[in-house]
C-alpha cells in the first residue's frame, strides 16, 4: 500500500482539522479530506445522528441542527458521487466489521490532540493483520457484488443466466481466497455465455480480480 502522509506531523494534519472546520461552519455543507494513503483518509464532515435538540458540546449546523461536524479515519474508495457526505463514505473494515474511528467536533476541541489521536489509531490500522488482509477484500467487484442485477437479455439462454447468478453468489459467499479463485477460474471457461459485450467485460475484469488475490 502507498503511504502518501508518512511522513505528516501532528501540526500538519491539526492544522488540516482547524481550517476544515472553518470552512464547514462558514458552507453548512460538504466533505474535508486529507489522504493518508492510496486507500485511507481523515475526513471532516457534516453528519447527521444527534436530533434537534440543541446542545454547546457539539458544532451544530445552523439550518439543520441534527447535523454535527465529525472527523474520523474513513475508507476514500468509496462512491466517488459520495465523496462529499462524511455519512456516505465507509469506515475502513477490521475482521468483518466497520472499525469506527471518529470523533464529533466540539467549540473548544484541541486539534492537536485530536490529530496525535488519529495518526496513532492510523499507524494501529496499518500494523494490524486483519486489516491488510481485508484491504483487497473490500475493493469494488462489481457484478460479484450483486450477481442479482444481471438481466436475461444479458445472455443467450435463460439458463446461462441462472448459472452466472448461481456462480458469481458462490464466489461472494466463498470463505478462502483459494476458494473464490478456483471457482472464478473455473466460470472464465463459459464466459462465452454472455450476449452483452459489456457486461461480459465488467465480469471477466470481476473474475480476474478475484484470481489475482490468490
Amino acid at each position: 500500500m502507498k503511504h502518501i502522509k508518512d511522513s505528516v506531523t501532528i501540526d500538519e494534519l491539526a492544522n488540516f482539522i482547524s481550517e476544515a472546520v472553518e470552512n464547514l461552519i462558514f458552507d453548512d455543507e460538504k466533505c474535508c479530506t486529507f489522504k493518508l494513503d492510496d486507500k485511507l483518509a481523515i475526513c471532516v464532515g457534516w453528519s447527521s445522528w444527534l436530533g434537534k435538540a440543541r446542545r454547546n458540546d457539539i458544532i451544530q449546523s445552523i439550518s439543520e441542527p441534527d447535523f454535527a461536524i465529525m472527523v474520523g479515519i474513513k475508507d476514500y474508495r468509496s462512491d466517488a458521487s459520495m465523496l462529499t457526505d462524511y455519512d456516505w463514505i465507509d469506515y475502513p473494515i477490521v475482521n468483518g466489521e466497520a472499525y469506527d474511528i471518529s470523533e464529533a467536533i466540539s467549540p473548544k476541541k484541541d486539534y492537536f490532540r485530536l490529530a496525535n489521536y488519529l495518526i496513532q489509531e492510523y499507524k494501529y490500522l496499518l500494523n494490524t493483520n486483519e486489516y491488510r488482509h481485508e484491504i483487497h477484500d473490500s475493493e469494488n467487484l462489481g457484478w460479484i457484488e450483486e450477481p442479482e442485477y444481471l438481466e436475461e437479455y444479458d445472455f443467450y439462454t435463460p439458463e446461462s443466466k441462472d448459472y452466472w447468478i448461481d456462480i458469481l453468489t458462490k464466489i461472494k459467499k466463498a470463505k478462502t481466497r483459494e476458494e473464490k479463485s478456483l471457482i472464478a477460474r473455473e466460470a472464465l471457461d463459459y464466459i462465452s455465455d454472455f450476449k452483452n459485450t459489456d457486461v461480459k467485460n465488467e465480469v471477466k475484469t470481476d473474475l480476474m480480480k478475484i484470481i489475482k488475490r490468490r
